[in-house]
């Protein structure tokens, strides 16, 4: 901008001889002046305050930079209109003098900041920092399984993650969000256990009434057990395996590859769960409404519960065992002390699964015809937390506190800190079964309708969880 002062001081007053011609020339030459910047400014020639005199068609390099997501991951920005997208960490683009808004698009499972904004040019390059976070539950990817994907289990020997493919027949091994291999098994795999003493990896066979024992990604030994083996559990404290015979009534208990007992149990017996207070395996007879105790290979009792036991947790605060009695005339929760019934706790319709969570020393349960879940403290419902469409299988993340709710027929996953639900991730078709890798926190959830599993991520906690007492 060009100032015009006002003449101060004897200097300049007009009294001296040849001044007139003086001012004259001089205001020629400010009009002059004036003309010619006129001219500049508006062909764009020359700005005011723009330091040199760049043209205003000079641009210059801004750059956005990346940080939080795997190397070779894409990401796109979006920058007055121009999308760029890249698999390195930094998106490069050339822009004039001014400000200029920008979007960066959404990467699954990944919380953005900033998420948009304005950079600003002024005659140099510009630096813009992005940070993606793992969002809380969000999916890192979706792979794609055998038929019916159901069940998985984390082996911590090999980081492997085993997914029984029910209808395939076969058992996809994960290694992180890689399927690394489909190992034949036995006809209808369902529900596996992890032996954490020699690494195996046990997979009941439903049709073919074996089990087939996975070392890493090959089949060290198919063992032949009862009828319509569906569940399998490990007793850390024996290094033993069970099996819940459906079929046959029984359990088979198994050490390495070898069949050592077999115990007669209730009616239809179905999921297990280890105790490790008192070192004892609790079954769910679902046919014929009790628990059967196992110690070792050696029967230790039987508890009287409710309608059609489905499954049972153990509280390793209180060294209670939870039991689900599915049936419609009992929607409730029965509470084992040792061996003795302790109370029967009332909770939402058709109560599914429970899932102890070690950081607030609560039970969660899923009412699959409530689309709820019943948080228990000790044997008193202290919350009701509403959930998506028909609850089934949970999971406690060690990782981050959460809960992880499968709601099957809402095709998502509720998130639970507390009593509260901090976050819901869409998965596949008719999800049922979480799965932690507790090497990462990640959880893996099967989605057998689309044939596949979806990886979602763990983050830090949102919120602190709620603590009991």
């Amino acid at each position: 901008m060009i100032r015009h002062n006002r003449p101060q001081g004897r200097g300049l007053r007009p009294h001296a001889r040849g001044v007139g011609r003086f001012v004259l020339v001089g205001a020629i030459a400010v009009v002059t002046a004036l003309v010619v910047a006129a001219g500049l400014f508006a062909t764009g020639i020359w700005k005011p305050g723009s330091g040199r005199g760049e043209a205003s068609g000079a641009k210059f390099s801004v750059s956005f930079s990346e940080r939080g997501l795997a190397v070779g991951s894409q990401w796109t920005v979006t920058l007055d209109g121009v999308a760029l997208s890249s698999i390195t960490t930094t998106i490069n683009f050339s822009e004039p003098n001014g400000s200029h808004s920008y979007a960066i698009d959404f990467v699954q499972g990944f919380v953005t900041s900033p998420f948009t904004g304005t950079v600003t040019v002024r005659g140099s390059g510009v630096v813009d920092e992005v940070a993606f976070t793992r969002a809380p539950g969000g999916v890192v990817r979706t792979l794609p399984l055998g038929y019916l994907p159901y069940f998985a289990v984390y082996d911590a020997r090999n980081g492997f993650v085993y997914v029984t493919d029910y209808g395939g027949d076969n058992v996809s091994v994960l290694n992180g969000t890689t399927a690394e291999v489909s190992v034949s098994v036995g006809s209808g795999p369902y529900f596996p256990a992890y032996d954490s003493r020699n690494g195996y990896v046990y997979v009941p066979n439903q049709g073919t009434g074996n089990v087939s024992v996975l070392n890493g990604t090959k089949v060290q030994a198919s063992v032949s057990v009862g009828l319509d083996p569906f569940f399998a559990a490990y007793d850390s404290d024996n290094g033993l395996v069970y099996v819940s015979d459906y079929g046959s009534d029984r359990v088979t208990i198994l050490d390495n590859t070898s069949v050592i007992a077999t115990v007669p149990v209730g009616t239809q017996p179905w999921f297990l769960d280890y105790d490790s207070g008192n070192r004892c395996v609790y079954v769910a007879n679902s046919g014929s409404a009790n628990v059967t105790i196992l110690n070792g290979t050696s029967w230790a009792g039987t508890v009287s519960v409710g309608g059609d036991p489905q499954f049972d947790a153990y509280d390793a605060a209180n060294g209670y065992v939870y039991v689900t009695n599915h049936a419609s005339a009992s929607d409730s929760v029965s509470v084992l002390n040792g061996t003795t019934d302790l109370a029967t706790v009332a909770v939402g319709a058709y109560p599914y699964f429970p899932v102890y969570d070690p950081g607030n020393g609560y039970v969660y349960v899923t009412n699959w015809g409530y689309d709820s879940v019943s948080v228990l403290d000790g044997t008193s419902v202290v919350a009701t937390t509403p959930v998506g469409t028909n609850p089934v299988f949970a999971a406690y993340d060690p990782g981050n506190g959460y809960v992880y709710v499968i709601n099957q027929g809402s095709d998502n996953v509720s998130v639970l800190s507390g009593f509260a639900v901090v976050a819901t991730v869409t998965v596949g078709s008719a999800p049922l079964f979480p799965a932690t890798d507790a090497s990462t926190g990640d959880v893996y959830v099967t989605d057998p309708r689309s044939d596949n599993i979806s990886v979602l991520a763990s983050t830090a906690p949102l919120s602190p969880a709620v603590s009991a007492r």
